[in-house]
Order: C-alpha cells, then structure tokens, then sequence
C-alpha cells in the first residue's frame, strides 16, 4: 500500500494543473489515469504515417486562462499557430470563410504535448482505473485500483482525494460513498451533469494525394445543421512536412448517439467519411481508417461552480470541464442538434476548475475547513489568472 497527501484521479487538464499546484505547495500528490497517456481530450493517435489529434481540435483563446498557456507553450515552441479562419458548410452547401480572424494553435508533435507539458514532474501512475473508494478509521481514503495496463500497487490512501474525471464516472465513485456520510446534494450535483457523446473518423490517405490537400481551400471546416457531420480538418496541415494526408472527422451528438453502442465502428467511421465527400470526392477511400468513440465528448449541461466540495466523511473534490457553465449561459449550446462549437469554454473551465479545487485544498491543509475555504476563495480572472502564471512558470 502507498501513501499520498494528495490522489488526483483522471489526468485531464483540470487533474494536471490541479496536481502540479499541489505539488508546488509542497503536498505529495499521486495522479491516477486509467490510459496508457495523459490529457483525456486533448488526444492524439499515433499513425505509421504520422499522428493526428482526434479530440481537441486546435487550443484557442477563450480567456485569461487559455490566453495565459498559449503564450507559454507558444514561448517554449511547443505550440505553433495554425489557422486564422476556418470554413463553415451551410445547409444550402456553400463553403463559407470566417468573417473574423480568430488564432487557432496546434502542436507540430500533437495536441497532447499540452497534457505532457502539464505534467511534467508529476507522479503519474499510468494503466491504473480507481475501481472503489472507501473512508477509512484512519481518517484516510482508501483507493482500491484496478490495472488496466502494467500491474501496480492495488491499494492506495491518501489524506484528500480530487476527482476530475467526466461526471458520469466520478458517480459510479461517489454513490457507494453516501452510506458513509458523503452529502446527498453533493452526489446530485454531480448527477445532474449531462454530456454527449462524439465519433471520430481518423483517416490516413496516400502520399498521392498529399498535394490535392494541400491545394484544397480549406484547412478545417464546421458544419451548420447537418445531422451527421461536425467537423472536417486537414490534420496533416498542421505540420509542414507531413509525407501524407491525415483527415479529421467528427460527428454531430445526434449521429454518435445513433451509433454509440454499435460493435462495427469501422462501418459507422467509413459512413462519417463517404458524408465528407461533399468536400472532396476522396475523402471516401483512405489508406489507413480508425475510429474513436467519444462517450463523454462535451459537456451539454455543467454545473455553475468551479468545483464540487465535501468535507465529510473526509476532503474530496469533484471538478473538470464539466464544471463552470459557461457553454450554455455564453449561447454557444445548440440545442436542436446538441453540440457545441469551438468557442465554448471547456479547456477555459477546466482550467479554472483545477485551480479552485487546488486552492481550496491547500486551505484545508492549513486548518480551514473545506466550506469556509469554498466561501473564501473567489478566483477574479485576475487572480486565477496570476494563480495559472505562477503554476506553469515553475513547471
């Protein structure tokens, strides 16, 4: 068994900056991920061609929080722009360029080098899914874990537990807690969370056709009304010497909740990209073809704060992208087709949420409870602002 101040379970954004926070407090903290990688969204597949990223598209500014990364990881080149515009394809068919000029930033390595960024120094224990939790005599949670990848320790307690998986999951952890004395209206929170999911059709082509994408007028494109596709983007385009054509596709939540249980998701991902076909006739016959589902794709109804506190039995804080509200309330939820664009404020809340739920902890550990702390601690954008800049500048 292994001790630890701090478990952080889920290694998102909103786990690594709450993890690496904590540990600059001086707190011991263990992150706990269930893949074999780091980030959640922020996804990137390894291709024999290449890779491409099959979950966040592209990082852009939502607010101070994302303002503040991107000039980081864009000073240590580790992202690089890659649009100004992109393309939307309206119900009447027609390709449509962005009115307004709004930098979007990639990675020449891979999204998920934000999430490698972030975690940087952390300790990490990778293949490892939390499968119960459980307050002990000892006033300590007591994690029992399952691998799913390179066996580790089984068990593992730790003083404060922070769960920052999608609101479904962290559930299935809370509810056998209320027995214990975990409050009622705590685990409803949670419960209330609402999210949709997503299919991504991951297709690599042959270098042929390496210079009719170069020669396509669009880099990325959304699409307005359409009830299978969401997003098309050239990924290749994000890096310069790309030897082949990679191409992103992504399903609206009304196709992917068609097909979420389907057993043959090559069938549904070949389905994504003879639709995209509307864009380029090639489209339909790649080289290379691989699908992802996305259970817990966006989060179509957040809770309004931060963070989900409890202070009994024992400290344990819920949060995520899931957490904040700002999609709907910004109006950038479609209702009709249940999606959302890439303008909301998921990486932004996530972001936040780490960050409040790091704060409220370290008060805790200096003696006020969890509910003075959560009362205490109001993050202005100034503020969390600071709070981001300090984390990842002594990263």
């Amino acid at each position: 068994m292994v001790n630890s101040d701090v478990v952080v379970v889920g290694a998102g954004i909103a786990g690594l900056i709450c993890a690496q926070r904590l540990r600059q407090m001086g707190h011991r903290v263990i992150v706990v991920e269930k893949s074999r990688g780091l980030g959640g969204r922020l996804a990137t597949r390894r291709l024999s061609s290449g890779h491409a990223d099959h979950g966040v598209r592209c990082l852009e500014v939502q607010g101070a929080l994302t303002q503040g990364l991107i000039d980081r990881l864009c000073k240590c080149q580790i992202l690089q722009p890659w649009v100004d515009r992109i393309h939307t394809f309206d119900r009447s068919g027609i390709l449509h360029l962005d009115d307004s000029p709004q930098p979007r930033f990639t990675s020449a390595t891979g999204i998920t080098s934000v999430a490698k960024f972030l975690g940087t120094g952390l300790e990490i224990w990778h293949g490892q899914r939390v499968k119960g939790i459980t307050a002990t005599a000892q006033q300590t949670w007591d994690l029992t874990l399952e691998p799913t990848g390179a066996p580790s320790a089984s068990r593992l307690t730790a003083n404060a537990l922070v769960i920052t998986i999608p609101a479904p999951q962290a559930l299935a952890l809370l509810e056998p807690l209320l027995h214990q004395g975990l409050a009622p209206d705590r685990v409803a929170m949670v419960r209330s969370v609402k999210f949709s999911p997503c299919i991504t059709s991951i297709a690599a082509y042959s270098a042929v056709q390496q210079p009719i994408a170069t020669s396509l007028p669009w880099r990325a494109v959304t699409f307005l009304d359409d009830p299978d596709l969401d997003w098309v983007a050239i990924d290749s385009s994000k890096r310069p010497d790309a030897p082949c054509p990679t191409v992103i596709v992504q399903s609206t939540a009304r196709f992917a909740k068609e097909h979420l249980e389907t057993s043959d998701l090559q069938r549904v991902g070949q389905q994504l990209l003879e639709r995209a076909t509307v864009l380029a006739s090639w489209l339909a016959a790649p080289e290379v073809l691989q699908v992802h589902r996305w259970r817990y794709a966006f989060a179509t109804q957040p809770l309004p704060v931060d963070c989900v506190v409890a202070d009994y039995p024992l400290p344990i804080l819920c949060g995520g992208d899931w957490c904040g509200g700002g999609d709907r309330e910004n109006g950038d939820f479609d209702q009709k087709h249940a999606k959302f664009d890439t303008r909301g404020l998921r990486i932004e809340s996530a972001l936040r949420s780490g960050l409040s739920a790091a704060e409220q902890l370290g008060m805790k550990f200096q003696g006020i409870s969890l509910e003075a702390a959560s009362q205490a601690v109001s993050l202005s954008n100034l503020k969390v602002g600071a709070m981001l800049a300090e984390t990842i500048d002594q990263i």
